[in-house]
């Protein structure tokens, strides 16, 4: 459970004595589903640790997440953290100012990967002569595709110079059996009850017929997922596994005519889509 991992790892918690976090996980896998899930519970806890009951035990618990996609910030190597402020409305240089002497700080990177200039931020941020924070007010995740990565290099490049140590790794495991057929059924019942006539009843007894129809139906959908070849080794991934639901149909008709691939999903994702939006218009 990464959540659960990552929970272990917040600051003022035994084990939260990290500066850089990374989070590795292949194409599709959910990193930035994650992260910003981790985000939205470490705001959560922000609050509860800054309200009048806090435990003085936990007195490092609330530090303000931000989240930030590397790639879409120009230049990331200068002025990170004001970069990342200002995408959340904090604009002004006076309450930057207070900000950077009171409140610290987890900033969240995701796609660290995608990004021509690769670095160690933490000490940029931190040992910056011009534009310092202080370095126990501040910590980083960063998320990366790691088809897309030398490990052993990143290691080296994001720990911190000054306390390597101070440096912990998640990995994104691929779904198991239980997992898929569990997401693949949760989609379902999410599709029934949206679906106009289908509204859960309020009894007991018709949450557990819709719940026990989802089962079903899971089955059902993951034996004709695997009855295509070449499936089998995509719906690991929560995004690919989502993709195919999508357009299952068509990748069966597809299967005679070719073997399925990731390539092949995402060509005919990307028919099916723009197929659906020309109906639409």
């Amino acid at each position: 459970n990464v959540e659960e991992k990552l929970r272990g790892c917040i600051p003022g918690e035994e084990g939260g004595d990290w500066r850089v976090l990374s989070i590795f996980g292949s194409s599709g896998s959910g990193k930035t589903t994650l992260a910003q899930d981790t985000v939205r519970w470490m705001w959560d806890l922000y609050e509860k640790g800054c309200g009048d009951d806090r435990k003085e035990d936990n007195a490092g618990i609330p530090f303000v997440p931000l989240f930030a996609a590397l790639p879409s910030i120009k230049d990331p190597q200068e002025d990170l953290v004001e970069k990342v402020l200002k995408k959340y409305g904090v604009k002004n240089e006076d309450d930057i100012e207070i900000l950077k002497g009171e409140v610290p700080l987890l900033i969240l990177l995701d796609g660290y990967d995608e990004i021509a200039d690769q670095r160690d931020f933490y000490t940029q941020i931190t040992e910056d002569a011009d534009d310092e924070w202080d370095a126990e007010r501040i910590k980083i995740i960063y998320t990366y595709r790691y088809q897309f990565v030398n490990e052993d290099e990143m290691r080296l490049k994001i720990r911190p110079l000054d306390k390597p140590d101070c440096y912990k790794e998640l990995w994104l495991a691929p779904f198991n059996d239980e997992q898929i057929e569990t997401y693949i059924k949760r989609l379902i019942l999410l599709k029934e009850r949206k679906e106009e006539g289908r509204e859960i009843q309020d009894s007991n007894e018709g949450k557990t017929n819709l719940t026990n129809v989802a089962e079903e139906e899971a089955k059902q959908l993951l034996s004709r997922i695997r009855r295509v070849k070449g499936l089998e080794n995509l719906i690991t991934q929560p995004l690919l596994l989502l993709m195919i639901i999508r357009v299952l149909e068509s990748l069966e008709g597809e299967q005679d005519r070719r073997e399925m691939s990731r390539l092949v999903l995402y060509e005919v994702f990307t028919e099916d889509y723009f197929k659906r939006a020309y109906k639409k218009t």
